[in-house]
């Protein structure tokens, strides 16, 4: 995407759909070392393997590079097409809506207080069933799953954008978020 590349990359967390292992892909002048060097703590478990396997056969098998990024161009339109036809209050709010693929972002501004505006959306957003979560003290992090359906993509917007309109209205008082912190 950005005209780099590496000589090495790591893969983490998704590759063993939920099972822990990691990768690390290079050129055979950087990999090829002694074995001894490969020795780690869940280095070799062949059930993490086999699910990495898996995980790989459906990741190329569905296409779900060429999903992620249709479903993400979809979300990102569907955000700013509601928070135009909204407006209002909540616009004020968003100073950008941006990603790659699906993991999105939707930055917030409240000249207040950022984080304590971003705390109250996850929590509004959570009460109408949707998780979301901060990172950046004012940033919402959208990382739906890949194989999600394109319903769920619209109802999921529709949800957070709600949750900032209600937040910019009022909604949400400072006392209901008391402990809620971190997300």
């Amino acid at each position: 995407h950005e005209g780099i590349h590496p000589d090495i990359v790591t893969f983490g967390k998704t590759l063993g759909a939920g099972l822990p292992i990691s990768a690390i892909v290079g050129p055979a002048s950087i990999m090829d070392c002694a074995p001894g060097s490969a020795l780690l703590t869940m280095g070799g478990n062949p059930v993490c393997a086999s699910a990495a396997l898996s995980f790989l056969d459906v990741l190329l098998g569905d296409d779900l590079a060429r999903q992620a990024r249709e479903k993400g161009r979809h979300l990102e339109g569907r955000l700013r097409r509601i928070l135009a036809e909204r407006g209002g209050r909540a616009s004020l709010h968003v100073a950008d809506v941006r990603g790659r693929g699906l993991a999105m972002a939707i930055e917030l501004d409240d000249r207040e207080s950022p984080e304590r505006f971003a705390e109250k959306v996850c929590y509004r957003a959570n009460q109408l069933g949707v998780v979301v979560y901060y990172v950046g003290g004012h940033v919402l992090e959208l990382t739906p799953a890949l194989t999600i359906p394109y319903g769920q993509l619209d109802d999921g917007a529709d949800t957070i954008v709600q949750a900032i309109v209600d937040v910019a209205d009022g909604a949400v008082d400072d006392d209901k978020i008391r402990g809620f912190g971190g997300w």
